[in-house]
C-alpha cells in the first residue's frame, strides 16, 4: 500500500484509497488490525499532501463468495443482539458488526473519491451512508 500510495503522488493522483479494517475479532491475529493501522500512519506522515482516504469496513461479503455468506448472516445476528444488548458484544470486535456487502463498499468508495470532503478515516456507517449517497444519484 505504502508503495502505491508512493506511486501516486509521483503521478500527481491526488486521492489514494487504502481498504483498512474497522476491528479485530478474537479469532483474528492481533497483528492483522495493528498492521492496516501502521499502514494507516504511515501513509498520512509519509505523503502529508496525498488526500488519503482510509475505508473500514466490518467483514465484507458477497453471493459470488459463497463461504462468506453464513459468516456474514452470523456476524448479522450477533450485531443485533449487540444493540439489543447495549453493546455487551463488544468485546468480539468485528464479529459483532454488521457485515458489509462487497457492493456497498466498492460504491463508498467510488463516492469518496467523488466527494472531495472525504478525507481519513471512513467508519462503517460512513460506508453506508457514502453508499447510499451514491445510489441515490443513480436514481436521479
Amino acid at each position: 500500500a505504502i508503495s502505491l500510495a508512493k506511486k501516486t503522488t509521483e503521478e500527481n493522483i491526488p486521492t489514494f484509497v487504502y481498504i483498512s479494517a474497522s476491528s479485530g475479532a478474537p479469532i483474528i491475529p492481533q497483528g492483522y488490525i495493528l498492521s492496516k493501522r501502521e499502514t494507516e500512519s504511515s501513509i498520512m506522515s509519509m505523503f502529508p499532501n496525498l488526500r488519503s482516504i482510509f475505508v473500514r469496513p466490518t467483514f465484507m461479503y458477497d453471493s459470488s463468495r459463497r463461504l462468506s455468506l453464513p459468516i456474514a448472516v452470523g456476524g448479522m445476528i450477533a450485531s443485533e443482539v449487540n444493540l439489543l444488548t447495549g453493546g455487551k458484544l463488544s468485546a468480539l470486535g468485528s464479529m459483532a458488526e454488521k457485515p458489509l456487502k462487497v457492493s456497498v463498499v466498492g460504491e463508498a468508495v467510488v463516492e469518496s473519491i467523488d466527494d472531495g470532503d472525504v478525507d481519513g478515516v471512513v467508519s462503517p456507517k460512513k460506508i453506508e451512508d457514502l453508499a447510499t449517497k451514491g445510489w441515490r444519484k443513480t436514481m436521479l
